[in-house]
């Protein structure tokens, strides 16, 4: 009786490992902030005109997560852009993605987009551009999360 339920606590055990690996989707990822939420109204905004975000270091498979709120016509547009430079005050250069897209835009939303994205394929900073059309009360974020 001892032996059947040993072997029916590691069995229960196995599963919730198994469980909680699979519906694990916070732990072991890094966070990395490109730009702050930020106010967007009739300016670019941008993290960085000269040094970018340091993402060295950064190894395998992750995504650019964009936050934004383009308010409040049905032409409000919030688009984003991502650029690449080697060195700490290089030039950067416009970063595309294996799709051929280098910008992204949203008209009259709020909410959050996601783009994937390799860290250790481009160089070793990023800067994110924003710019507002038709945008008086908007915001906008970036994030990189890797794993």
């Amino acid at each position: 009786m001892f032996r059947k339920m040993s072997i029916a606590t590691i069995v229960v055990a196995v599963f919730g490992l198994a469980a909680y690996a699979g519906f694990d989707q916070y732990t072991s990822k890094n966070y990395t902030t490109l730009l702050q939420p930020s106010a967007v109204d009739a300016a670019t905004v941008t993290n960085s005109s000269t040094t970018g975000v340091d993402i060295s270091g950064l190894i395998g498979n992750g995504a650019l997560v964009f936050g934004y709120n383009a308010t409040p016509t049905t032409t409000s547009i919030v688009s984003f852009a991502i650029s690449t430079c080697a060195t700490t005050n290089g030039t950067y250069t416009t970063w595309t993605n294996g799709d051929g897209v280098a910008a992204w835009a949203f008209t009259n939303a709020a909410g959050f987009s996601t783009v994937k994205f390799r860290p250790n394929s481009v160089s070793k900073y990023l800067r994110v551009t924003v710019t507002p059309t038709l945008v008086t009360n908007g915001s906008a974020s970036c994030v990189l999360v890797t794993e």
